[in-house]
């Protein structure tokens, strides 16, 4: 049998109810093409061997596999589209794990351009086009996660997340304490997000939505100078919230985990 005889058989027994079955051949699967022989596989074979990996949820194995596929794939004068654009959407989970965003998006945009149906996970597109500034590809990448309940909530929260950073357009590459946010601990990341939830949570009481159109709202009872000021402040702890924020995402960490009061999540709103 070869690796494709074992991907459509895994396949078969996990899409039929016996996932210990599917396992078992997968585990075979991967004791017969070891590393050295993969080396020497063709394109097609090393994409049903990422995608082997994939069903054992292995993704971390099978990412890399789907690269060295696209690889051989780009070097064929026809390469078959069904397997070249899926393997292109596994290179782009890795891309994305590695935070090289820009190659993660370039990735599902030329599977897109083959193949507009192939199936991209909202996840993985939702990170690369809030990594390369498409905000509303990424808002409407994460709305698309319809379940399970405990990761809906999630994208939701990367989806408001999107949202907001797009308002902005630029965030700073600095958190609060001047320091560049890639020399941040994830504890101090943890931290500094929490210690700016109350300041942005008085900036909202001072400036609620839609002030500016209700004339009788308490901004519009400050001096100009004074509103402004504020304004301001605000504008810049907000930067910084979502900067953190999308730091910490980026090294791929749940937001959810921090967003256990409403105050947080009405910020991304």
């Amino acid at each position: 049998a070869g690796v494709a005889d074992f991907h459509y058989l895994a396949a078969l027994q996990y899409g039929s109810g016996t996932p210990a079955d599917g396992a078992q051949t997968g585990l075979n699967a991967i004791r017969r093409y070891s590393e050295a022989q993969e080396a020497e596989m063709s394109a097609p074979d090393r994409y049903h061997l990422g995608s082997l990996y994939g069903l054992m949820r292995r993704e971390d194995l099978g990412m890399k596999i789907f690269r060295r596929a696209v690889e051989g794939f780009e070097a064929m004068d026809s390469p078959p589209r069904a397997f070249y654009t899926r393997a292109l959407i596994g290179a782009a989970r890795a891309d994305a794990a590695d935070r090289d965003f820009a190659s993660a998006a370039a990735r599902i945009d030329r599977a897109r351009e083959m193949n507009p149906e192939v199936p991209v996970d909202p996840m993985v597109e939702g990170m690369a086009m809030l990594g390369t500034g498409r905000f509303a590809e990424a808002e409407k990448a994460w709305y698309r996660v319809l379940e399970p309940v405990e990761l809906v909530q999630e994208s939701q929260i990367r989806a408001r997340l999107s949202k907001r950073c797009g308002e902005y357009k630029t965030l700073p590459e600095d958190g609060p304490t001047g320091r560049k946010l890639e020399e941040y601990t994830d504890q101090e990341i943890e931290t500094a997000i929490r210690e700016l939830v109350p300041q942005m949570r008085e900036f909202r009481k001072t400036f609620p939505p839609g002030w500016r159109n209700r004339k009788d709202s308490p901004p519009h009872r400050l001096k100009e100078s004074e509103r402004e000021t504020l304004l301001r402040g605000m504008r810049k702890t907000e930067r910084e919230f979502l900067a953190l924020n999308r730091e910490y995402l980026f090294r791929g960490h749940p937001l959810s985990p921090l967003a256990h009061h409403d105050a947080y999540v009405d910020l991304l709103r």
